[in-house]
């Protein structure tokens, strides 16, 4: 770094030298105070060229620092840091949305009152947990945030441990809203066991094309489904009171009849 410097600080002499020297007339006869004269130019153009070089570099880094805080206070997931004790030291704009709470609310307080009473245990848990990680391991789990309306989302976190050169370690978190994922996942589990109820059921698409049938379906009709995946199209006109809709909910009280090993006609 030291060789560096010095390589950068004779450069710029040389180049303040040739400035000094393409200004002043040639004159073989240097008296002493030419010669002072001579280096406080020289010297003064050095500090001129250093001045407009820290400001170049002043500008830059105030134009990275400009897009680092852009990226890290937009960004589509929540940022936080906290404490290994779980107090908030900094967070980002998408994270404070998340919860509806200001930033001045957040900092300096923990981070567990904002968790959903029901899972705060299970936060101490991952708290410890992600305390005992090594340097730049991480650790992923899903928890329930309160909102400041009184409304829950669901989270997905994911977190590192770093030292940092002023405290002990920091923990640095980020926030994911999986609310949708997670009312679309529940959607798909209510079906799945409505499907399998006691209701003989079978789905087709929009162009009456079977796609599932369940359990009770082939209890209750007799049809087994290995039977129906062979065929094409479902037609209702062919098969009296199954119904016309696109979803069929078939009864007990519909005539069972056996088709082994044949296909339905």
């Amino acid at each position: 770094m030291k060789d560096k410097s010095a390589k950068a600080l004779q450069r710029l002499r040389a180049i303040a030298e040739k400035r000094v020297n393409q200004t002043q007339a040639v004159n073989s006869a240097t008296s002493s105070d030419e010669s002072l004269l001579h280096e406080l130019q020289v010297h003064q153009i050095e500090l001129e060229m250093q001045n407009e070089q820290l400001h170049q570099m002043q500008t830059e880094l105030e134009k990275s620092r400009d897009r680092y805080a852009e990226l890290y206070e937009f960004a589509p997931t929540g940022y936080l840091s906290i404490s290994t004790y779980g107090m908030i030291e900094s967070i980002n704009l998408t994270a404070t949305v998340m919860l509806g709470v200001t930033r001045k609310q957040l900092i300096n307080k923990t981070f567990s009152r904002y968790v959903a009473k029901d899972d705060r245990d299970y936060w101490h848990r991952q708290l410890n947990r992600m305390n005992s990680l090594e340097l730049a391991e991480h650790h992923n789990f899903d928890i329930r945030l309160n909102q400041q309306d009184g409304g829950i989302i669901y989270t997905h976190l994911s977190s590192v441990r770093v030292d940092n050169i002023y405290t002990n370690s920091i923990l640095h978190i980020s926030i994911t809203d999986i609310t949708e994922r997670k009312k679309q996942e529940d959607a798909l589990r209510i079906a799945a066991t409505a499907f399998e109820s006691q209701e003989g059921m079978m789905i087709t698409d929009a162009n009456q094309v079977l796609i599932q049938v369940n359990k009770a379906f082939t209890t209750i009709t007799g049809y087994y489904y290995r039977l129906y995946r062979k065929r094409s199209h479902w037609s209702p006109s062919a098969h009296a009171g199954f119904g016309t809709t696109k979803r069929y909910f078939l009864h007990r009280n519909v005539e069972r009849r056996k088709y082994d090993g044949l296909l339905v006609r």
